[in-house]
C-alpha cells in the first residue's frame, strides 16, 4: 500500500496542528506537511500531539503546496467546495483509489485553513477533490 501523508495548508490553529499530528499517527500515516504553518509550536499544539511529538518534529515545511506536492503520485484534496475542475468523489471513493496505489507511491491528503478552506487554484493543484459526508 502507499505511504499516506497529510498536507495542512496555511494552518490558523496551532491545536490543529497538533491534532491532525496525532491522528497521522493513529491511522500510520507516513508524516506531515506544513506549507506556510505560521506559528505552531505552542504548548496547545504539544498538548492536542499525544503521542504524536515526534511525529511533529520530522515534519516537513514548504513554502507553496506545489514544492509539497511534487513527490506525491496522488493528490487529493478535502474540500466542501465546488469549483471548476476535477470531479468531486466521497471521501471513501478516494480512499479505495489511494488503497489501490502502489507501495513505492505516495498519496497526500491536502487540508486548507480552518475559516476559508484551500483556494480554488490550491484545489486544482492537488487533481482530485473529495469531500467527508457529513
Amino acid at each position: 500500500m502507499a505511504s499516506v501523508r497529510f498536507v495542512l495548508v496555511r494552518p490558523e490553529t496551532s491545536a490543529n496542528v497538533g491534532a491532525c499530528a496525532r491522528v497521522a499517527r493513529n491511522t500510520g500515516a507516513a508524516g506531515l506537511d506544513r506549507v506556510a504553518p505560521g506559528d505552531w509550536r505552542t504548548v496547545d499544539c504539544w498538548r492536542t500531539a499525544w503521542g504524536a511529538h515526534e511525529l511533529l518534529e520530522e515534519a516537513r515545511v514548504f513554502d507553496d503546496l506545489g514544492s509539497a506536492l511534487a513527490s506525491a503520485t496522488l493528490s487529493v484534496a478535502l474540500t466542501g467546495r465546488r469549483p471548476d475542475g476535477p470531479p468531486v468523489a466521497d471521501v471513501r471513493d478516494a480512499a479505495a483509489e489511494i488503497a489501490g496505489l502502489g507501495r513505492d507511491d505516495t498519496a497526500a491528503l491536502v487540508f486548507g485553513p480552518e475559516t476559508t478552506g484551500l483556494t480554488n487554484g490550491e484545489i486544482a493543484l492537488c487533481g482530485r477533490r473529495a469531500t467527508i459526508p457529513s
